[in-house]
């Protein structure tokens, strides 16, 4: 809800409530497929009552437990199919109160009841593994075991074919790399942003990656299945060259490679496994080569053959992909391993760049990753992703890889280029240099990749240290296409009116600038923005770091339009003030004032009900803290008495808002 404007957001939530609750009390057998997703919709709204919902959810439920058995799992009250996704909803409703805890777990068990009316009679595959799926996604232990107990699933282990088997290991193995604090995922493999559980809160007692592995799976056995699947996914990727290689069977290998990953970074994780043990991870260098290839270029096993090095992880989330790095950087996994899958990591960072929308990439650095290592500090590959970053940043404008990129145990990946501190073209069809020194650089890479690889650059490199000598132009050329394509639109409906360029007013920026960008992003620019001048002052007379410092101003400048209260209380999301108010407060003083960072705070406290989360009301609370701590006066006594007035009214209204596992 952080993303709508304010002045929708309770429109909105009370025409989905009343929808929802109405869908649901009507008498159907099934529930149609778009009302899963409206469910996850649902829960990730702030103003909506949601215990009188799941009390809704929970007597249709009921309901439907009363009818007779079915035959085919597309006539439940929830179709299996949709049943995982359902219960990552249900996962991810708040915790508040006690009655919401207890309601999330009814509506889980309910569900589950609702399922065991299906036959086990002539039980499809495909229902065999939506039923693993049901099973792992359970966030109590005493469900799987239901599940287990009515359905033959455990016999059907030796049965399912390898990528079946494959796809349950990784689904066993995934959830288990949010946080240690609270061993289930409330978003599965599906790559939602789901964050830690609070430590408070982490009910459960059993882990499930253990019991699973060692209760059900088996150690031993699982290790059996990874290898012969393994070993005969590589048999047709042997000596036959990486561009004759078939992609599918490429993928396949991959993910075959990927799941034993896993699978010995849950171990260590979650199951106590010895690093050291011989069922840590159970391939020599030279099997490993010759399945999957090796990271020092000759990818030559020991019987002389030659295999194709990965070209992925998987994954089609941040988070995702975030969890799998997390796997590979694990005591467990040898150097060997992770340099056969370095180029691959950093191949599908590349492809995220390029893919997601900004706002997840966004909630990815700003709100995930924090949060993550936050509750679990082994999951701290912050030095990692920072390698694969720069690998990143070296393929799109040829730049040198910082000392850190060889950090990230990519056996070449760090190999000199012998161009520190200049930028190249590395491929000219992905970049072309900028036409001159005032005007945009054209580029191949779209504004909202640009905007995104700026974002991940700033979050990414360390804290208080200038950005690497060598992204300097990078990001000179970066700037110059989003100022351009600011300045553009900006300029556009001053041009067709024959006006004076700069005669756009902070209330009234042209109407066709909402076509082509969007208020939130505002504050992602903001964020850049505060981020690149604190990071260059020291250097802001020295070459490209001028011209980068340059490129700033005029970027602040043109946002000064762009947050106006005017437009903010006409376009503003609570996810834009909150950045306004926090990673991007540098950028708001310089263009407003202390004068306008205390009216912004006023308008967040008296919208917080309009949006705005708990974790948002938290980053807005924690930076005024910072900043009053600091002795930082605002416009003198009555200023002061201001900023005060509206912390204290802020922090209470944080804890009217719904607590989440990632709150």
């Amino acid at each position: 809800m952080n993303l709508q404007p304010f002045r929708i957001v309770q429109p909105l939530s009370r025409v989905l409530h009343r929808t929802m609750h109405q869908l649901l009390c009507e008498p159907q057998q099934t529930l149609p497929p778009a009302v899963t997703d409206a469910l996850i919709t649902y829960s990730l709204y702030e103003q909506v009552p949601h215990a009188e919902l799941l009390k809704t959810l929970l007597n249709a439920l009921k309901r439907a437990q009363h009818g007779d058995a079915v035959l085919s799992s597309d006539d439940l009250f929830l179709p299996l199919k949709a049943v995982r996704r359902a219960l990552a909803g249900v996962q991810q409703f708040p915790l508040t109160t006690a009655e919401l805890k207890t309601l999330k777990r009814d509506v889980e068990v309910g569900v589950v009841r609702d399922i065991m009316r299906l036959s086990t009679d002539d039980l499809s595959s495909a229902d065999v593994g939506l039923l693993w799926g049901c099973a792992t996604q359970c966030s109590q232990w005493d469900c799987v075991e239901e599940l287990l107990r009515h359905f033959p699933l455990s016999r059907t282990l030796s049965l399912q074919s390898a990528s079946e088997y494959r796809d349950l290991l990784i689904g066993v193995c995934t959830p288990q790399f949010v946080s240690q604090a609270h061993p289930r995922s409330a978003d599965g493999e599906d790559g939602g942003a789901a964050a830690p559980a609070e430590k408070d809160n982490a009910a459960p007692t059993v882990r499930h990656a253990e019991a699973f592995i060692q209760r059900i799976l088996g150690v031993e056995t699982v290790w059996q299945r990874c290898r012969e699947a393994l070993e005969a996914s590589s048999l047709p990727l042997l000596g036959g060259g990486g561009s004759l290689a078939d992609s599918a069977a490429l993928e396949e290998r991959d993910m075959h490679a990927i799941a034993c990953v896993m699978c010995a970074a849950t171990l260590e994780m979650q199951c106590d496994m010895p690093a050291d043990s011989a069922l840590a991870f159970p391939f020599s260098a030279a099997e490993w080569a010759q399945y999957v290839g090796g990271g020092d270029g000759s990818a030559t096993g020991s019987s002389g053959t030659q295999c194709v090095r990965p070209s992925t992880i998987g994954g089609l989330s941040l988070p995702v992909w975030y969890r799998r790095m997390v796997a590979l950087h694990q005591r467990c996994v040898p150097d060997f391993v992770r340099a056969s899958f370095a180029a691959a990591v950093a191949d599908d960072l590349r492809r995220l760049y390029q893919r997601i929308d900004t706002e997840s990439l966004e909630t990815f650095f700003l709100s995930f990753l924090p949060l993550v290592i936050a509750a679990a500090p082994r999951m701290d590959c912050r030095t990692a992703l920072r390698g694969y970053h720069n690998d990143v940043m070296s393929k799109l404008f040829c730049t040198t890889p910082s000392a850190s990129s060889a950090t990230s145990g990519g056996g070449d990946r760090a190999a000199a280029t012998g161009r520190r501190g200049k930028w190249a073209v590395n491929d000219a069809s992905v970049l072309a240099a900028p036409a001159s020194g005032t005007a945009a650089a054209s580029f191949a890479l779209s504004a909202d990749m640009v905007m995104r690889v700026m974002l991940a650059e700033v979050c990414i490199q360390e804290k208080g240290k200038p950005l690497p000598e060598a992204h300097v132009p990078a990001m000179e050329s970066m700037l110059r296409t989003v100022v351009g394509h600011l300045r553009r639109h900006l300029r556009s409906e001053s041009r067709s009116r024959v006006v004076p360029q700069y005669s756009v007013t902070a209330a009234e920026p042209p109407a066709s600038l909402w076509k082509a960008w969007n208020s939130h992003r505002t504050s992602l620019l903001a964020i850049v923005l505060s981020e690149v001048q604190e990071r260059m002052s020291g250097s802001a007379g020295q070459g490209s770091a001028s011209t980068v410092m340059n490129l700033a101003g005029q970027g602040l400048q043109l946002l000064r339009p762009l947050i106006s209260m005017e437009v903010i209380d006409e376009r503003g999301t609570a996810r834009m003030v909150t950045n306004l108010l926090s990673s991007g407060r540098g950028a708001a003083l310089e263009i407003g004032g202390a004068a306008y960072e205390a009216e912004l705070q006023s308008f967040a406290l008296k919208h917080v009900q309009d949006g705005f989360a708990r974790t948002d009301v938290a980053a807005i609370v924690q930076t005024m803290e910072k900043h009053l701590g600091h002795g930082c006066n605002n416009g003198g006594a009555g200023g002061d008495a201001k900023v005060l007035c509206a912390l204290e009214g802020l922090k209470a209204a944080e804890l009217t808002l719904p607590l989440r596992s990632w709150s």
